[in-house]
């Protein structure tokens, strides 16, 4: 985490010192929790902040193992905690319920998957429901999947995916 300086004030009078110090801190406990975190467990679930990737599945393995890097977002402040259930080729990688945590949250699911193309099933709330594909490369090739949840304008699952690491990865 980068450091914050509290710069003084010309009139810098004890009462105020005290105050900026409460102040500064507020703002460096506020700021630690907007930036996702590029290590296992991820941020997010489970309507807590931060969270902790719940795998369940034997697709699921550690970060330094995998080929599939899956991220699962929840950008909806319309409904702050919403249940996300990935399906990897019918079977279920991910079922837990996402925090939006002021948007700055993503949940890293590492997965190993056999080279080729493997369907994927997103749903929200039983109704959205969302297939992908994602084209796993030989070793040592590796894909980066990101499935964002929004409510603007209406309930929606996007599924990017990429053959280099995400931004806030």
């Amino acid at each position: 985490m980068a450091a914050l300086a509290v710069g003084r004030f010309p009139e810098d009078h004890d009462g105020m010192r005290g105050l900026r110090a409460v102040l500064a801190l507020a703002l460096v406990l506020a700021l630690g929790g907007c930036g996702a975190s590029g290590g296992f467990p991820g941020l997010g679930s489970g309507g807590e902040c931060p969270g902790v990737a719940r795998p369940l599945s034997e697709l699921s393995t550690s970060a330094d193992s995998a080929n599939v890097f899956l991220y699962v977002t929840n950008q909806s402040f319309e409904d702050p905690v919403v249940r996300v259930v990935v399906d990897v080729e019918d079977q279920t990688v991910v079922d837990q319920a996402f925090d939006v945590c002021g948007q700055h949250n993503w949940v890293a699911f590492p997965l190993a998957l056999p080279t080729g193309w493997h369907d994927l099933s997103i749903s929200t709330h039983g109704d959205v429901v969302t297939r992908s594909r994602v084209d796993v490369p030989p070793s040592p090739g590796k894909r980066w999947v990101v499935v964002s949840y929004w409510t603007d304008p209406e309930r929606s699952v996007d599924v990017n995916v990429s053959s280099e690491p995400v931004g806030f990865a």
